[in-house]
């Protein structure tokens, strides 16, 4: 009889290791699943970063022409300016050359830098009308 319950101790140790090695058996197939889709995400991160490189580089040839285009309108735009400051260099010293004619002209010493004000029109006193216009358009033609 003791060989029967010693028989039947190692009938439910061996029902008992079955069942552990059938959840261990479980727990490895989910765990190799869980590996498949872990290379499968590994695989799809590896797609995205090529993606992204290969968007880095567009990005990066966009911006050396767009640079190159930037520096060629930059020194377009110097021309300008140069040109820009040329005239106005000329433009003073023609203003400087007409401002000295004029003062020669009105007789004022070079020192003299202002120019003389000119003088206010003649106003009719009060109570006097002033000569209308058609009266004054004879008065020059006369004068010619």
């Amino acid at each position: 009889m003791l060989s029967f319950l010693v028989d039947g101790l190692i009938l439910i140790l061996l029902g008992a290791t079955l069942l552990a090695g059938l959840r261990l058996q479980r727990s490895l197939q989910g765990l190799r699943h869980g590996n498949q889709e872990l290379q499968d995400l590994i695989a799809a991160l590896d797609a995205a970063s090529e993606q992204a490189k290969g968007a880095l580089g567009g990005f990066k040839e966009a911006l050396d022409a767009s640079g190159l285009r930037l520096a060629d309108e930059t020194k377009g735009v110097q021309g300008l300016i140069d040109d820009l400051q040329f005239l106005v260099n000329r433009g003073s010293q023609a203003a400087d050359q007409l401002e000295a004619q004029i003062r020669d002209a009105r007789g004022l010493a070079p020192a003299d830098r202002a120019l003389k004000p000119m003088p206010r029109p003649i106003e009719p006193r009060p109570g006097e009308t002033a000569l209308p216009k058609a009266d004054l358009e004879q008065a020059l033609r006369a004068l010619r």
